[in-house]
């Protein structure tokens, strides 16, 4: 299996943070960088997600040669939580499920209003 990131954790000015990196054969860095911008736009319509940050240079995305490729860094805020395991009735519920329903109708709801507005 290839994967198509590879995320770490890691503290900045004590805060946990986010670090993803992602290898230009799966993403281009343009590619990326609307990716960012639409997680950026659901974020202001009060969808719940992870908010990418600007590096020291004031980007969202940095680029990293590596011989004749590229590797994008991007960093986003710490999203407290854990992950839902499956075999476990408590969490693999139908309220998980209508969670996780709801929170992808908000985003659908806020993709519209982008085509709306076009």
């Amino acid at each position: 299996m290839r994967w198509t990131n590879f995320v770490y954790e890691f503290k900045s000015q004590k805060e946990r943070r986010i670090l993803r990196l992602t290898h230009n054969s799966h993403h281009t860095e343009e590619e990326i960088a609307a990716e960012l911008d639409w997680v950026n736009f659901l974020i202001q319509q009060g969808v719940p997600a992870s908010q990418p940050l600007l590096s020291k240079s004031g980007r969202l995305t940095e680029r990293y040669p590596v011989e004749d490729s590229y590797f994008v860094a991007t960093v986003f805020e710490y999203a407290p939580g854990h992950f839902i395991d499956s075999s476990n009735p408590q969490e693999w519920n139908q309220q998980f499920f209508q969670a996780l329903g709801r929170t992808m109708g908000r985003m659908h709801g806020a993709t519209k209003t982008i085509a709306t507005c076009t």
